[in-house]
């Protein structure tokens, strides 16, 4: 894939889990992932981007924004 939206709330496996067993995978180490949450708690999102992700985007989504950050993760410059 060229981008990932991870819900962090996952059955099984939380979306951080997730994204970090991804970034392992050597096929998908430079795949741009953005947390999709609920939790806007600031302290949250800097731990998820200190974590790996490359966005921290929170519900509700606002769609022009999610635009703006989805251009930005696949065309980043």
């Amino acid at each position: 894939p060229d981008l990932i939206l991870m819900d962090i709330n996952l059955p099984g496996m939380s979306g951080l889990d997730a994204m970090l067993a991804l970034k392992k995978q050597v096929s998908m180490k430079d795949v741009p992932i953005a947390a999709i949450t609920a939790n806007a708690i600031p302290d949250q999102e800097q731990l998820g981007l200190s974590a790996g992700f490359n966005r921290y985007i929170t519900k509700p989504i606002d769609v022009s924004h999610l635009q703006v950050d989805i251009n930005e993760l696949l065309y980043p410059d």
